[in-house]
């Protein structure tokens, strides 16, 4: 015949219990009631889900027959002549839409076309002026003429220079076919090509007769000296 423990392994397989072999009479009693008691547990569960399923069921029978009855009281309410509110009328798609503002290109500044005037020297009315409308060259003159084929010439910048010693105010003065002009010195100037070129010429030549100037001097200290 099986001994208890025997039997008592046998019922705790059959629940699914899982040993380890080394369960004594009292462990393997213990774990075969929990097992029960979850297993009553969860047949209380089912139970109690299966008749909140048929409650809700029912509920939404219920509702579903009361909103049916209001439904069709309603339709008794209405009048059987109502007329249909009139749809409201669909805008024109032709609408112009709104133009986005076009980004301002921005203007770089223009070289002026005249810019020798600020620099030509006249005399009017027995006034001297140095620049400006008044300094312009009469109509139909040689200064017109030359002051005309200038500014088609290409602009170079020359630096005016200015002698030791001499005085800020001291200008210098380029006259072609009587147009004169005066230009600052110890600048950098734009000025037209040909005028660039007497500048230079001329300053060349100072140079030479300075030169000259300090070769004699010392010949005539040498000649003293001897």
């Amino acid at each position: 015949m099986a001994t208890k423990k025997e039997n008592l392994i046998a019922e705790a397989e059959e629940l699914g219990i899982e040993l380890t072999g080394e369960e004594k009479i009292a462990d393997l009693e213990a774990l075969i009631s929990e097992a029960k008691e979850d297993a009553g547990d969860e047949a209380k569960g089912d139970d109690g889900e299966d008749e909140s399923d048929e409650d809700e069921s029912e509920g939404e029978d219920e509702d579903e027959e009361r909103i049916s009855d209001d439904s069709d009281e309603e339709d008794e309410d209405e009048p059987e002549d109502e007329e249909e509110a009139p749809a409201p009328k669909a805008r024109s798609s032709r609408t112009p839409a709104k133009l986005a503002p076009k980004a301002e290109e921005a203007e770089e500044p223009e070289e002026d076309p005249d810019y020798l005037r600020q620099y030509q020297y006249k005399k009017v009315a027995g006034k001297i002026y140095v620049g400006g409308d008044l300094t312009d060259p009469d109509r139909g003159s040689k200064a017109e003429i030359m002051k005309k084929a200038l500014l088609k010439q290409r602009r170079v910048r020359v630096l005016v220079p200015r002698a030791p010693g001499e005085h800020k105010s001291v200008l210098m003065t380029v006259n072609l076919n009587g147009y004169r002009l005066d230009f600052p010195k110890n600048t950098y100037v734009e000025m037209p090509e040909q005028v660039a070129n007497v500048i230079m010429n001329s300053q060349e030549q100072t140079d030479r007769a300075l030169q000259t100037s300090l070769i004699d001097s010392d010949k005539d200290k040498a000649k003293a000296l001897s």
